[in-house]
């Protein structure tokens, strides 16, 4: 497997007491490709214009105005060693404009709006999804009230999608349009110091994508044969979720639990047939609609073993769980189980972090899905800062250090392409 990677930016930004101005420019060019299929690259670029802007508001209701909005263009071609394979092609806007609400008896919010208009195209024979424009509008609002002790929280959005495309081999364009709304509420509680306690129910509602909905072709970047549905409807969630978050002394933690019941969960699943492409196979994965339910945790903290001055030594972890049943069986590509144990040292001119992070095994799986194994990872990274100007940061990150075989059983690629064995990176910054 290889990788190479160039990046290059600038910006520029006027700025006055009352708000900011700026635009910028960023081009990335990447290289890429993988054992899984050893005569295939794909180069890759993206150049990216954005603009931002802020500015204080004389108005007795609004307190500032933000607008944002960038523009993309970005193609990646996919080769068979010299000969060009499939040009995918991306172009488009997106912008979104908010007014900030004032402050007042704890009540503060916001209102905005936000836009996309973008144009797919894949041109070649492993075009597998077909020239698709995208045009999305979204209006929304969000409202918090703190009282101090406790407090509310809720809001609002409603959002339009259309998507055009005429599908690999027909001859008849089809047009989807959706309408979707998403509402949300939440009550939270402080019982005591450094303690916050929160409870929110929400109702969302997503649109297809244009993959899920007109994908019909041999995807190289995942070696599978992706299969879409025109007639996918939106996938509709209720979710409730708690939060603890505690920071007393020297524990600091956060703690998230939910439960998520979706009507027309969008799934993407092997269906054990192959599609024979140039004398080779690829399996078949097919976007399909079921209920579903999600029930999870995350959790997070660090303690603070010793402090003196600028001097620390923390003990840090964390930990996350999800099971996803649907009404065909586990869901596809559901991480296992993660814990990560941290050790980590600060001082006034070093830092260092011990890290080693547990994946569990993956057995839950979907029909023609093949089981993950459980691995453990070893990270070590290391930063000094060796002049009197502390704005100068010399850095290590060792990764995977006892050369774990660690495949994630969230890729398409894992029985083929495992994640990188030991490896080290080194660098320096200035800011």
């Amino acid at each position: 497997s290889f990788a190479k990677i160039e990046q290059v930016g600038a910006g520029v930004s006027y700025v006055d007491d009352r708000g900011f101005v700026g635009v910028s420019i960023k081009n990335t060019r990447s290289n890429y490709g993988t054992v899984a299929e050893p005569d295939v690259s794909i180069d890759l670029e993206q150049t990216r214009y954005d603009f931002r802007a802020e500015r204080e508001l004389d108005t007795p209701w609004f307190q500032s105005f933000n607008l944002s909005a960038g523009y993309a263009d970005y193609a990646h071609t996919e080769f068979e060693g010299p000969k060009v394979g499939t040009v995918f092609q991306s172009s488009g806007y997106e912008g979104r404009a908010e007014l900030i609400q004032r402050q007042r008896d704890g009540w503060q919010g916001v209102v905005g709006v936000q836009v996309l208009d973008r144009e797919f195209d894949a041109i070649g024979d492993e075009a597998f999804v077909p020239a698709t424009s995208i045009q999305e509008t979204g209006l929304y609002t969000v409202q918090r009230l703190d009282l101090g002790a406790y407090g509310f929280e809720g809001g609002v959005r409603y959002d339009r999608r259309d998507l055009s495309a005429t599908p690999i081999g027909g001859t008849s364009e089809i047009n989807r349009q959706f309408d979707n709304w998403s509402a949300s509420g939440s009550v939270f509680v402080k019982p005591a110091q450094g303690l916050f306690l929160g409870l929110s129910l929400s109702s969302s509602e997503r649109a297809p994508s244009e993959v899920e909905l007109f994908s019909d072709g041999v995807h190289v970047a995942t070696a599978a044969y992706e299969l879409g549905d025109p007639t996918l409807d939106s996938e509709k969630v209720l979710t409730l979720e708690g939060t603890v978050h505690l920071s007393r002394g020297p524990l600091d933690g956060d703690l998230h639990v939910y439960r998520a019941k979706y009507d027309g969960f969008i799934d993407q699943r092997p269906t054990g047939a192959a599609f024979d492409f140039d004398g080779e196979p690829f399996p078949i994965f097919a976007y399909v609609q079921t209920d579903a339910t999600f029930t999870g945790f995350e959790i997070e903290g660090d303690y603070a073993l010793w402090e003196s001055g600028e001097r620390s030594l923390k003990l840090g972890g964390s930990a996350d769980y999800v099971k996803a049943d649907t009404d065909l069986g586990p869901a596809a590509r559901i991480p296992p189980y993660t814990v990560t144990g941290r050790l980590i040292w600060t001082d006034a001119r070093w830092d260092t972090q011990l890290e080693v992070r547990h994946v569990g095994e993956q057995d839950k799986t979907a029909a023609f899905e093949l089981p993950t194994d459980s691995y453990t990872m070893v990270n070590l990274s290391g930063s000094i800062r060796p002049f009197a100007d502390r704005n100068v940061t010399v850095f290590a990150e060792a990764h995977n250090l006892t050369n774990e075989e660690a495949r994630e059983h969230a890729s398409f690629l894992k029985d083929i392409a495992p994640q990188p064995g030991r490896n080290l990176r080194v660098g320096a910054t200035y800011r």
